[in-house]
């Protein structure tokens, strides 16, 4: 039952190693501010937190602070990088980037109508290019904090169509790429081996 509603024959891993908190995930508005994009709906930000739940050591003014900032971004599945941005600054903390929503960013195409994009990543820390052909498991870059963000996080979803939007005659935006449920493989949910899930705010997810 679970395999049927992935919605997707691709095979996701989450997209890091170590212990990361959802922030933001799962199916309603009060667990997800993503669900009221198309695209977003099912979109995952990501957050490493101490013991305490805290997001950074001593008073977070730095982006250095975070304990996401810096940590290894994975590819969640095989595919071919279709579009890089990389050289976005990263903000500070609390300053907002309105120029670029998602920030320093990677596309991947995993098939013809499975597309994921991994955002707000560390200026310039992308090791791989448009055309390259990823691995699941494959270093990509670093987590940063570029883009629209508040904070050093992770952003992840994944979409049917490398195309956001377009418009008609008179210029009203038209959203063209929809949302697909994502159920990570083989995966530690608050220290428990689960398979096929679908994290949701504030569980405590990393690889098995």
């Amino acid at each position: 039952y679970t395999l049927f509603m992935q919605q997707s024959d691709v095979i996701f891993s989450l997209p890091f190693n170590d212990s990361w908190t959802v922030f933001w995930g799962g199916d309603s508005l009060e667990q997800n501010h993503h669900h009221t994009t198309k695209s977003q709906k099912y979109a995952f930000d990501f957050i490493v937190t101490d013991a305490e739940r805290k997001f950074f050591r001593t008073n977070g003014s730095v982006n250095e602070d975070y304990y996401s900032y810096g940590r290894e971004v994975l590819s969640p599945a095989d595919g071919e990088i279709i579009e890089v941005v990389n050289g976005l600054r990263d903000s500070k903390p609390k300053e907002l980037n309105n120029f670029s929503f998602i920030g320093n960013y990677t596309m991947i195409k995993h098939n013809k109508n499975t597309y994921s994009v991994l955002g707000h990543l560390k200026q310039n820390s992308i090791g791989v290019k448009a055309g390259d052909i990823v691995k699941s498991g494959d270093v990509l870059a670093h987590c940063g904090n570029s883009g629209y963000t508040t904070d050093p996080h992770l952003h992840f979803h994944v979409q049917d169509s490398s195309i956001f939007a377009k418009v008609d005659y008179e210029y009203n935006l038209i959203e063209i790429a929809k949302a697909k449920k994502v159920y990570f493989t083989k995966l530690k949910v608050n220290n428990k081996l689960v398979d096929n899930y679908s994290p949701i705010r504030g569980d405590i997810v990393c690889r098995e």
